[in-house]
């Protein structure tokens, strides 16, 4: 009676027993394939670090450093001119004070006017 093994069954068995693995034997790959995978997996690595920290392979001709003095200079613009638009909505609001006060002192001046020459 022989055993009839699946490739999966066969494969689990062959790493259950700490055999190296089936696809070498069955398909003919060679040791190198292993090897050139861990350097493509090393590659991809590389790209992916290059992506997500871009800035550590700047230099002073990176195309991004003009972006970002641009970008700077902009930001810098829109908050002085937003600074100096909250100083002027102050004065504003500083000049209106000082006219309801001159207007409530006027009226308080003319009522004891008034009440002065009623008495």
């Amino acid at each position: 009676m022989a055993l009839r093994f699946s490739h999966l069954q066969f494969v689990v068995l062959r790493r259950s027993l700490g055999l190296q693995s089936s696809r070498r034997f069955c398909s003919g790959h060679s040791r190198n394939d292993g090897r050139q995978s861990e350097a493509e997996k090393a590659k991809k690595a590389q790209r992916v670090w290059e992506m997500m920290v871009p800035e550590a392979n700047w230099d002073f001709r990176s195309p991004m450093i003009p972006a970002l003095l641009l970008g700077i200079v902009l930001l810098q613009y829109l908050i002085t001119k937003k600074q100096g638009d909250a100083a002027e909505r102050e004065l504003e609001e500083v000049r209106q004070l000082k006219e309801e006060r001159k207007a409530r002192r006027e009226e308080r001046e003319a009522a004891l006017a008034a009440s002065g020459k009623v008495e």
